[in-house]
């Protein structure tokens, strides 16, 4: 086991709002970045988004898309999105037989010639910035100066920590670890899950909330959740039926039927386990989100943030970030089993099984009849910036960068 990684103590610069530079007019001896997202670009925004739109501002960055099929454009159009100007979105090509290496290694050289031509970057040094599951060949392909890897799921498990040990992720993760000059694991509960990675590469960057899009102005009640009871529990995210713990969620909402319960995003039936229990109350209600420009306006017709999570390694050092996103917002939130936000009490109520959750949502339903309550909450979550992230993430790749890129 390693030693616990050393902490991260962050300032509270204020978010500066998004002004993009040209890639042109960027110093040429700067990192450039490129960031290898899981997702598309058009999809709910996740931390790959986040920190490759902060990171654009200063230095030249190419957001690395989840790879589609040949010929496929309207996969590919819906990969790409539409990046604010200034940050390039590589697709890259997912051609098929990739189970053979050779064919895997041409793909990946394939999109790394993609993403230097994105960046148009001849000098400077490149990080690269990827996630657990990425595509490693393509971090090897990229030749880069140096790789973080930011530690934002732990898959160490399956069935999200209730099964055996996942022994492809784990495979996975050592090579992920040997590649990376930089580990960054979201929560120190990680830390002892990779393996024997010398602790000077091992920084905590805990999650962080994008305060320009969660900036706690009111919004109108938002139509799609009209006529469920309030206090209104809300979740916003994917809807991961194999993560939420339905049986307790089901019987509160039983049990409870003053109280309204949100579900807002993509849902995930899978592996035996399904929502099925949920569906048909009439004070239990699932949402589909647009995009995630959306999704402010849902978090603020919430009375609460509700993330009810099931007991298990993979959820044991879990940080649900739109929880961070509700306390910016003013709202309290009940998290279950959440001790990646105890610094956030008792504005986070945490909770177990029916009898726990009901004590919690009771609790911090309190909270909102106390005056001024909006405001400390909101204030609880200042320094927690994805500006503040990516200011640590800079200066802690700067100190391992070598003096002079190798020129590209």
């Amino acid at each position: 086991m390693l030693p616990p990684a050393r902490g991260v103590s962050l300032g509270s610069p204020a978010a500066a709002p998004y002004a993009p530079f040209p890639v042109e007019d960027r110093h040429r001896d700067a990192p450039a970045f490129a960031v290898l997202g899981r997702t598309p670009w058009g999809a709910m925004v996740f931390p790959w988004h986040l920190y490759a739109l902060r990171l654009a501002r200063d230095h030249a960055t190419a957001y690395v898309a989840k790879p589609v099929r040949p010929f496929d454009r309207r996969a590919r159009a819906a990969a790409a999105g539409a990046p604010p100007p200034g940050l390039p979105v590589v697709v890259p090509v997912d051609f098929p037989l990739q189970r053979f290496p050779p064919v895997r290694r041409a793909c990946a050289g394939h999109a790394a010639r993609a993403v230097r031509r994105a960046l148009r970057r001849p000098a400077g040094p490149l990080v690269v910035l990827f996630f657990p599951r990425s595509d490693l060949g393509l971090v090897r392909a990229l030749r880069p100066d140096l790789a973080a890897y930011l530690v934002t799921d732990d898959f160490s498990r399956t069935d999200h920590g209730r099964g055996g040990p996942d022994a492809p992720f784990l495979e996975w993760q050592e090579e992920a670890c040997a590649l990376a000059g930089l580990v960054l694991p979201i929560t120190g509960a990680f830390v002892e899950r990779l393996g024997s990675v010398d602790p000077a590469r091992i920084v905590v960057l805990p999650p962080a909330v994008d305060g320009e899009a969660f900036d706690g102005r009111p919004r109108p009640p938002h139509g799609a959740l009209e006529g469920l009871p309030r206090p209104l529990l809300g979740y916003a995210g994917t809807v991961r039926a194999s993560r939420l713990d339905v049986p307790a969620v089901a019987a509160l909402a039983a049990r409870r039927p003053d109280l309204g319960f949100a579900f807002v995003g993509p849902r995930i039936e899978e592996g035996g386990h399904d929502l099925a229990p949920l569906r048909g109350r009439a004070n239990v209600r699932f949402v589909d989100c647009p995009s995630f420009a959306a999704v402010s306006g849902y978090v603020a017709s919430f009375d609460l943030v509700f993330v009810p999570y099931r007991e298990g390694q993979g959820n044991s050092g879990f940080h649900p970030l739109k929880v961070l996103d509700g306390l910016a917002m003013g709202k309290p939130a009940v998290v279950s089993p959440g001790p990646g936000t105890a610094e956030f009490h008792p504005f986070v109520r945490f909770a177990g099984g029916v009898d726990g959750l009901e004590e919690a949502v009771d609790g911090a339903a309190a909270l909102l009849r106390e005056p001024g309550t909006a405001g400390r909450i909101r204030a609880s979550v200042r320094g927690h910036e994805y500006s503040d992230r990516v200011a640590r993430l800079l200066a802690e790749a700067g100190a391992r960068l070598p003096p002079r890129g190798r020129g590209r």
